[in-house]
Formats: structure tokens, sequence, C-alpha cells
């Protein structure tokens, strides 16, 4: 995961469809949200007792989770400090607020956007990656 280091910019121009659509993706990726993912998905099947596909079932799932998880008011222990952090933010509802990035720190590699590299004298936009060929045991430079 990187960090920003450089020329930060906070943009609110983003259409709103497109952060609630970010928004909803978040509990998706937490370990800690599978069992109310799992729970809202169960209860939205057992509502409509099978009369609808399962791509009804999703759609529904994706419109209605985010209020039915602030309706849960789910207890937050157990669940690691940053997934707790997260659970709050997520109930909150999505900001469209986005902070944006020109440069970034990676694993101690520094990475900047296009338009940044473009402003800048020094280019330094080629890998090098020496390796190994186990056929001849001999080094190999690759570039890219």
């Amino acid at each position: 995961m990187g960090l920003g280091c450089t020329g930060r910019k906070v943009r609110t121009d983003i259409p709103y469809k497109d952060v609630e659509q970010a928004h909803y993706s978040i509990p998706h990726h937490l370990v800690s949200m599978e069992k109310y993912v799992d729970r809202h998905l169960e209860e939205i099947r057992a509502a409509h007792d099978g009369q609808h596909t399962e791509e009804w079932v999703q759609k529904e799932h994706k419109s209605t989770f985010l209020s039915w998880l602030k309706e849960q008011h789910i207890p937050l222990e157990g669940c690691p400090d940053k997934d707790t952090d997260t659970v709050k933010k997520l109930v909150l509802g999505p900001s469209t607020q986005v902070t944006t990035w020109q440069g970034y720190d990676v694993k101690g590699y520094r990475f900047h956007t296009k338009d940044k590299d473009k402003k800048s004298a020094a280019q330094n936009n080629g890998v090098r990656y020496e390796g190994v060929d186990e056929a001849t045991n001999s080094r190999m430079q690759y570039y890219g």
C-alpha cells in the first residue's frame, strides 16, 4: 500500500454515483464484514422466498446493504481497530470529497503521475531488473 507524498489535491467534482459505487465495494473486501454481507443476502433471499433470480438478489443487496448495515448497530468489539474505524465511516455514507496525490511512496520507491513527471527535468521512467538465467546460470538485465 502506498503513501501519498507530493501534489495533494482535494477534489469535490466526482459524480455521486461513482463515489457511491466505490463506497459500496469497501465492505465486500473486509474479512470482518463477511458475516454481515452474508446475513444481508440471506435476509433478502428469505424475505422473497425464491421469487427472484440471484441477479435480482444481488441488485437488491447492492442498493440496500449500507442502509441495512446502519440499522444493525453492529457491536464493534472484536474488530481490529482499523476495521472499526472503517465500519464507522461506512455507516456514515460516502463523501464526494476525494484526495488525490501526484506522487506516492510504495515500499521505498517513489512513483509520480504522468502529469507530475512531465514537469520534472529529470526523467526516470525505465525499470531495470537483474535476473538469473537458470539454464546458463548467467546474470541478465531486463528493462521495461
